[in-house]
């Protein structure tokens, strides 16, 4: 029957839709993984490359290669973290749910910046050691990629299997 027929093109569509989403999960999940690997290992590197300058054994220019891995890392994580997130969202809720996540990520950017600004600037006031401040924005900063880190390990576990 007609009835049946539509059921069953329904059915596959979802199917298609549910396959199409775990490969997108399975290809895009590790490369975000490997880019919040390597922000951690540039923050660290930039907390490393402080301290090190401040005691006079290396120049401040090093930051420029720890913040290498970083910029790295923004690039591996961004694109691909979008799509994941709008990955299940009907196409009919596209634009909608990107304005939304667009909307999330200016808010979480802007309380980020203001949170680790300040606990960079009250650790310069009360040390003025530019060392220890910038040591404590990088570390906030680990603190937060490690969180997110932990996410993506989980979300790449409790992917489906297809």
């Amino acid at each position: 029957t007609t009835e049946a027929a539509v059921r069953q093109v329904a059915d596959a569509n979802v199917r298609r839709r549910a396959l199409q989403c775990a490969i997108v999960i399975a290809c895009l999940l590790p490369l975000v993984i490997g880019g919040l690997g390597l922000a951690l290992v540039g923050v660290v590197g930039s907390i490393v490359v402080a301290l090190l300058q401040a005691g006079g054994h290396i120049s401040e220019w090093w930051l420029v290669l720890s913040l290498v891995f970083v910029g790295a890392a923004q690039g591996s994580v961004i694109s691909p973290n979008q799509t994941l997130a709008l990955a299940d969202v009907p196409l009919a809720y596209a634009g909608s749910s990107g304005a939304v996540m667009q909307t999330g990520q200016r808010i979480g950017t802007s309380v980020g910046i203001a949170v680790i600004t300040s606990a960079t600037f009250t650790v310069l006031g009360a040390t003025g050691s530019w060392p220890a401040a910038l040591s404590t924005g990088f570390g906030l900063i680990g603190v937060i990629v490690l969180v997110a880190l932990v996410f993506a390990v989980r979300d790449r576990r409790e992917a489906p299997a297809d």
